[in-house]
């Protein structure tokens, strides 16, 4: 007969294995785009106009392979950098004016946010600098998807092959009397998946199958020893 002590190392060794088998690491697949607009530079009476237009800050970006395992989360960053310089003041009248932007962002259209800001100043005769920067961070949880929010968000990264994700700002310049005007806009968006990765994970069928097998074997052998 089988001895107590074998018989619970060997219940043990089938629990570490089990347990072994379910331990995966969390996997990160990171894609990121950049966006560099410039304007100028331009002197007048008035500078109002769209630098940047509406649906410029877009860009295109894999869907999530569930081939390569499951999928936890997935996570959007934005970092949008503006700045404009110009010399206040035209034909000797002061001026000066402001750079904005401002919109919601979007993934293959469903809205999840939004975000803007805006810089302005002016003068006679001086060289003015207006900057600011506009970021927007969000993390999706597979789990929360419908609860936390909109389902269609994780559809969008899941169900598809590409990937649309959309600031639909657009960067004003809103300027008078002003001389060498220059303005620009740089920055990336960055969007992240983290899985678990099952490719290389024993199956726990398998590995309790060999636990048994050690069991049978052992009984076999005690029953061949008496005998």
């Amino acid at each position: 007969m089988l001895s107590m002590n074998k018989y619970l190392s060997i219940l043990i060794l089938t629990t570490s294995l089990l347990f072994a088998s379910i331990n995966v690491q969390a996997t990160i697949i990171e894609q990121s785009a950049d966006f560099d607009f410039s304007y100028g530079p331009e002197s007048g009476e008035t500078v109002e106009l769209n630098f940047v237009e509406s649906g410029e800050f877009s860009s295109l970006f894999s869907g999530f392979d569930d081939s390569l395992g499951e999928l936890v989360s997935f996570s959007i960053s934005w970092d949008i950098d503006f700045f404009a310089q110009f010399t206040s003041g035209y034909q000797g009248i002061s001026g000066g004016g402001s750079i904005s932007a401002g919109g919601n962002y979007s993934i293959n259209g469903s809205t999840y946010s939004g975000n803007g800001n805006g810089d302005g100043n002016g003068g006679l005769d001086n060289v003015v600098e207006l900057n600011f920067t506009v970021t927007d961070s969000a993390t999706f949880l597979v789990e929360e998807a419908g609860l936390i929010y909109n389902s269609e968000l994780l559809s969008a990264v899941t169900e598809n092959a590409i990937v649309e994700l959309t600031w639909d700002s657009a960067a004003l310049l809103a300027f008078s009397n002003v001389r060498d005007l220059i303005a620009t806009a740089n920055g990336s968006v960055t969007l992240t998946y983290e899985y678990e990765d099952l490719t290389n994970v024993t199956e726990p069928s398998t590995l309790a199958i060999f636990a048994l097998s050690l069991i049978g074997l052992s009984l076999s052998r005690q029953k061949s020893n008496k005998q």
